[in-house]
């Protein structure tokens, strides 16, 4: 194995390696994005939050 082989090697390892770590770091900022969503709609469905209004004027305009 020459070494511009040996290098190109672990250039792709490295640019896969850091495909991967960047994935897992977005995956895990949007499920807890998404978590937190969730947490919300489901805390104003069983009238939780009493300080949301909506329909009225103002939130119209």
């Amino acid at each position: 194995m020459s070494i511009y082989q040996s290098v190109c090697d672990k250039h792709r390892l490295l640019k896969s390696a850091s495909r991967f770590l960047i994935t897992v770091f977005l995956g895990s900022v949007v499920h807890s994005s998404n978590a937190k969503d969730v947490e919300e709609k489901l805390k104003f469905k069983d009238g939780g939050d009493e300080d949301f209004d909506t329909g009225t004027e103002e939130f119209i305009i």
